[in-house]
């Protein structure tokens, strides 16, 4: 019976397909349809609906804002979400998953009460939406793209943050002219025509499917089968089983640096324009300056692709980490719109490259096969640490009356996030990979 490394193998020969476009780009196409989709709907435009519901209902902010409560600690069932986009693929855990989301969209368009609004927004939306946010997505990147992985990862989080500079105004529009009741017909209506039907039709789980090649059988140079040990784009030549990655240091280092990471970006992306307002700059400057984040890093993500191609997802991480330390301490210097603008523009750097860094240095490392269970299996971490971070932060406030001792603090952890990354590398084979390659290059010679 053959193994997952052979077929993986295989796909590494001569394609001997002579068609000149890709299949790859299509799915690069459609999983930037479908981030861009759920990410600007389901996630950046939850402010419109919140706003909407009170002023509707008069719901008093604590009863909506449950609803959000409740998906955050939904982040803990991202183990069983890796489980099961492993186990049918992302194509119809992608679609299925959306359907449900579309169906939840449409019946919270006939709530009445709050707990209506939690069941079916805050449970079913939340819950359905994991499924088909940015693990299944970048996981269905990851097996048709290696060489050119971040390109295509850029790409995708590049369409993510570009939905939600456009999906909040349109739905704004409709809030305004139409009501909350079309608007939630309208979200559901363009999620699954962007997000959900092109992707149940023409997306494909591996370019084996298509008798295709990872990166259109793009040919390696000669490498040590058993590990790449100088060079800074790394790529395991097997796909480790979750439960022997999570044995690895590597994989927690990375989650770690991530969760550092995150601190610093809600200390900076949910409290800056407070703490500028409460040091005299007006809220609407305030606002353009954290708008300018978001597209200075949306710029980011297209070029930082390309980087990482180039010097590996290491060295860009490191980067990542070292701009994020700078931005954090930058904010305290803001005193006009000039400042801001440095200060966005470093910071702005570090959000753009995280995402394709983290998803293109865990399949490097670990292979794409059960990449989105592995991932999943510790990205429950960030919602913990989502939680610490807002609440400790809230504290700092309450007890200093300043958010500056916050950002020292978000400084301090980036800082600790740059150490982290430097010492990354590869993780070591184990005996039973040596063995399978050493099978499989026998197999090869016959």
């Amino acid at each position: 019976m053959r193994t997952y490394v052979n077929k993986r193998s295989e796909m590494k020969m001569k394609n001997n397909s002579n068609s000149k476009f890709f299949y790859g780009y299509t799915i690069t196409l459609l999983s930037a349809l479908c981030y861009f989709a759920s990410s600007g709907i389901l996630t950046v435009s939850a402010g419109n609906v919140i706003n909407e519901l009170i002023n509707t209902f008069g719901w008093s902010g604590t009863e909506v804002s449950l609803a959000f409560s409740v998906r955050s600690l939904f982040g803990l069932a991202l183990p069983f979400v890796g489980y099961i986009t492993v186990k049918y693929g992302p194509r119809y855990v992608i679609g299925f998953s959306g359907i449900v989301t579309t169906i939840c969209l449409v019946l919270t368009a006939s709530i009445e009460k709050p707990w209506q609004f939690i069941l079916l927004y805050g449970i079913g939306v939340s819950f359905s939406m994991l499924f088909n946010d940015y693990l299944g997505i970048f996981a269905i990147v990851n097996n048709w793209w290696e060489k050119k992985r971040g390109t295509h990862t850029g790409i995708v989080n590049a369409a993510g943050a570009f939905g939600g500079v456009v999906f909040p105004i349109i739905i704004a529009l409709i809030l305004k002219n139409y009501g909350w009741k079309v608007a939630l017909y309208s979200m559901a209506a363009m999620l699954f025509f962007i997000s959900v039907l092109p992707q149940l039709l023409w997306y494909r789980n591996f370019p084996s499917q298509l008798n295709l090649q990872v990166d259109n059988g793009f040919e390696e140079k000669e490498e040590n089968s058993k590990r790449i040990m100088l060079s800074s784009k790394y790529f395991s030549p097997v796909n480790w089983e979750t439960k022997d990655a999570l044995k690895t240091p590597q994989i927690w280092i990375v989650i770690f640096m991530w969760s550092g990471l995150v601190f610093t970006y809600i200390a900076v992306m949910y409290f800056s324009i407070t703490h500028l307002v409460m040091n005299g700059m007006d809220a609407v400057t305030a606002s353009t300056i954290l708008g300018a984040i978001n597209f200075i890093a949306m710029i980011v993500s297209l070029l930082a692709g390309r980087l990482i191609d180039k010097l590996g997802p290491k060295t860009t991480l490191v980067a990542v980490c070292i701009f994020s330390t700078i931005g954090s301490l930058l904010i305290l210097i803001v005193k006009n719109v000039v400042t801001g603008w440095i200060f966005a523009a470093v910071y702005g750097l570090s959000v753009g490259a995280l995402v394709p860094c983290v998803a293109t240095i865990i399949p490097s490392y670990y292979g794409t096969k059960n990449y989105p269970h592995i991932q999943g299996s510790v990205q429950w971490i960030l919602a913990i640490s989502s939680g610490l971070a807002a609440t400790g932060i809230g504290i700092i406030i309450d007890k200093t009356g300043s958010l500056i001792p916050a950002f020292f603090v978000a400084a301090g952890v980036s800082a600790i996030a740059v150490i982290l990354a430097l010492t990354l590398k590869p993780p070591v084979l184990l005996e039973k990979h040596l063995l399978e390659l050493n099978k499989e290059t026998q197999e090869s010679h016959i």
